[in-house]
């Protein structure tokens, strides 16, 4: 019987989805072999995160960008972590990110470490600043990358370690580096202002950078445990007293006052409380200096005392302020102006030598070499010296920590022919530094520029003042006598970290500043290094007494670091009640780490 043309169109139909059924089983897709294949037929298979507060990260990440296409090349995008994740595209993460567990592994970072780990198909590369990240991103594509850019391993890959003292350090029987470290979000006692000398201790101690955040003391869970808890509220506690309780994993840490707190929070560190009340067993082992990384990590505060009663009431009132407000930071180094010795050194000096202070340039050593180049088209080119006079911006510094390298250090006024009669505390004092713990050495320079305005040459007393065109000058002149003497000095200590703090008259926008850190220095203003979590801004001038100054305003007030062997971890404005009835400057304070 004859098939119909129907019929046969139709056996033909089934026998070609046979031969397709044959050809697709032949064709298996790949199977998922568990590895992590960075590139694969020639087209990338990851993002690269970084966080997007996260600076380092971000330019970690780009470099490993470049150095990818560069060895594979293949581009692979590069985006921060605001970015909604795909579960279909795994991810390379570079630095701090909201991403998958990387808060659990970043605690286990310390200074100038790095990690590099892989969880499932996404990987962690991890550390703290933009060097360590870069050396970290070497590691990976030197020696955890193959030529098949495909990683067969999981868990840690790669770890660049350190030697610390971060396992003999117990709280409560556990690890330091297990805590976080919180902070009421409101209450009576204010703990902000002995945080940064607190963490920085315990920095050197462990090598470990301790979380910290915040609370609601009205809520009944904390955000973080185990947690060191530094309450807001007082209790019945009196002005001096203070309690630290153990509640299950979690020390909770009450003080009378704000000044008790931060004698609690220094003798936390020092491994003091042990004895508080019996109620509390601190357990610490390891002193400072046996990391051998203590002054890896410093700070510097810039302060403009307004050192002479006459200008802004009876400075006997204010002494107290001042040094208070210098001690509740307890900086390694403070860079000092206005301080006039006939005022300010009689109380405040002898209060900061009492808690261990030195002192270095309180007189003029010698004149400006500006000066001296100028001495022949200049008649009167001596008379800027003062040499033998008191100099009114001496460097503080903290003698069981740091010793002068050079006793002579360099002290002398600023150069400039039309000098008038408040210009006497224009002028630079710079010194050498000897860490007592491990031999490194910093450069440490405190200067006074000079301002002239309109406003000022109006007035009577100013009547031999130059004008604000004048004053810029005189300002951009200072700045290449600070510039010069810091490279002459790095000629003689090759890559000395160098810091440049004071009272400059100048925001950062003007010429003076941006000469400051133009291309052809070594120096960047420590704000902008310092992480936008961690910094403050706004002005550091207020004028009046309790008057905080303007957020919205630019700092007169700057600190400048070495941006090839420092990085900054935090800027702050320090603008407490006790700073704002110190002076008419708020001072600057950064903590600044080797890298």
């Amino acid at each position: 019987m004859k098939r119909s043309v129907k019929q046969r169109m139709l056996s033909l139909l089934l026998a070609l989805l046979c031969v397709v059924g044959v050809l697709a089983s032949c064709r298996k897709e790949p199977e998922d072999d568990g590895f992590a294949h960075i590139i694969e037929e020639g087209a990338s298979q990851y993002l690269l995160v970084s966080g997007s507060k996260d600076k380092a990260g971000w330019d970690a990440a780009h470099y490993l960008a470049d150095k990818l296409e560069e060895k594979t090349g293949v581009a692979i995008k590069v985006v921060d972590d605001r970015t909604e994740r795909s579960s279909a595209v795994p991810e390379i993460r570079v630095g701090k990110t909201n991403r998958g567990t990387d808060y659990a592994l970043q605690r286990a970072v310390r200074v100038d470490e790095y990690i590099i780990s892989r969880e499932e198909k996404d990987i962690y590369i991890l550390g703290m600043g933009a060097e360590v990240l870069t050396a970290a991103c070497d590691a990976f594509i030197e020696q955890i990358l193959g030529d098949d850019y495909c990683i067969t391993e999981s868990g840690e890959l790669h770890r660049k370690s350190g030697t610390y003292t971060a396992n003999s350090f117990k709280l409560n029987g556990r690890n330091v580096t297990e805590y976080t470290l919180l902070t009421a979000e409101s209450g009576a006692v204010d703990w902000s202002q002995g945080l940064p000398a607190a963490t920085e201790k315990l920095t050197e101690i462990t090598g470990h950078i301790m979380p910290t955040g915040t609370y609601d003391p009205k809520s009944s869970t904390l955000p973080y445990s185990p947690a060191i808890v530094l309450c807001g509220d007082a209790g019945t506690l009196g002005m001096t007293e203070f309690k630290v309780e153990i509640r299950g994993e979690d020390i909770y840490v009450t003080a009378g006052a704000t000044a008790a707190a931060l004698k609690i929070l220094n003798d936390f560190v020092e491994g003091k409380l042990s004895t508080a009340q019996g109620e509390f067993s601190l357990m610490v082992a390891g002193k400072t200096g046996e990391t051998g990384q203590t002054s890896a990590a410093f700070s510097v505060m810039s302060f403009n005392v307004l050192g002479d009663k006459t200008l802004w009431g009876d400075l006997t009132d204010r002494n107290p302020n001042i040094t208070a407000t210098i001690l509740n930071s307890m900086p390694d180094f403070v860079c000092t102006q206005e301080y006039y010795s006939t005022h300010a050194d009689k109380s405040v000096t002898a209060a900061l030598a009492e808690a261990g202070y030195g002192k270095l340039g309180g007189t003029f050593t010698c004149i400006s070499p500006t000066a001296v180049e100028n001495k022949d088209t200049d008649e009167e080119w001596d008379t800027y010296a003062q040499v033998g006079k008191y100099c009114n911006t001496p460097i503080f510094y903290r003698s069981e920590l740091w010793e002068p390298v050079e006793e002579d250090c360099a002290a002398y006024l600023f150069y400039w022919k039309n000098r008038y009669q408040y210009t006497n505390t224009k002028s630079m004092v710079y010194g050498v530094f000897r860490s007592k713990i491990d031999g490194q050495l910093v450069l440490v320079v405190s200067t006074h520029f000079p301002l002239m305005t309109s406003s000022y040459t109006s007035k009577p007393e100013y009547a031999t003042a130059t004008d604000a065109v004048e004053g810029a000058q005189w300002r951009n002149g200072a700045t290449a006598e600070i510039l010069k003497a810091v490279n002459a000095m790095r000629e003689k200590y090759p890559g000395i970290l160098t810091v440049v703090a004071g009272d400059m008259n100048a925001k950062s926008t003007e010429a003076s500043m941006q000469t400051m850190t133009g291309d052809d220095t070594i120096l960047e203003d420590a704000y902008d290094l310092a992480p936008e979590n961690a910094r403050t801004g706004g002005a550091s001038f207020h004028g009046k007494n309790s008057n905080a100054p303007s957020a919205k305003g630019s700092p007169i007030d700057h600190i400048f670091v070495s941006n090839d062997t420092a990085l900054v971890l935090s800027h702050q404005i320090i603008q407490d009640a006790t700073a704002l009835n110190a002076s008419d400057h708020c001072p600057v304070l950064a903590e600044i780490y080797r890298k």
